[in-house]
């Protein structure tokens, strides 16, 4: 008998690499799910009493559906935020290098590449916007 052979589970079980990450991705998109359902509950709701509107709302990070959210930073990194379907061909086709940043909730990607990246957008009639960010 082999030592740990005891340990083994069957293919398919267990705690792989993969159902942990599915389990991210799935809490990940509850998440999303909710906030959007509370995002669009507060524009539908009147103000509080007070003048203002729902606090736990992130009113400047809140984009329309479709738009795509620019940040750059001062050193030599934007940030493109949106659906992956779309970012990722827009950069694709550009020729640049990204990467996901989790804690920057966007694709990185070289600033030199902002102008060309603005154009595109334009031309595809995809609702942009630009943010500048100290990170």
């Amino acid at each position: 008998m082999i030592p740990g052979d005891d340990e083994r589970r069957p293919r398919g079980e267990g705690g792989g690499s993969s159902s942990s990450s599915t389990t991210e991705c799935k809490a990940s998109r509850r998440q999303d799910r909710f906030a959007a359902r509370r995002l669009d509950a507060a524009l539908r709701l009147p103000d509080l009493e007070d003048g203002t509107r729902d606090p736990s709302v992130s009113w400047d990070a809140c984009r329309a559906p479709g738009e795509l959210v620019l940040e750059v930073g001062p050193r030599n990194t934007a940030w493109l935020q949106g659906s992956s379907k779309v970012v990722v061909p827009l950069l694709a086709s550009l020729g640049s290098r990204w990467q996901y940043e989790g804690q920057a909730g966007g694709w990185a990607f070289p600033k030199r590449f902002v102008d060309d990246v603005l154009a595109l957008a334009d031309h595809e009639r995809r609702p942009i916007r630009l943010r500048s960010v100290d990170r």
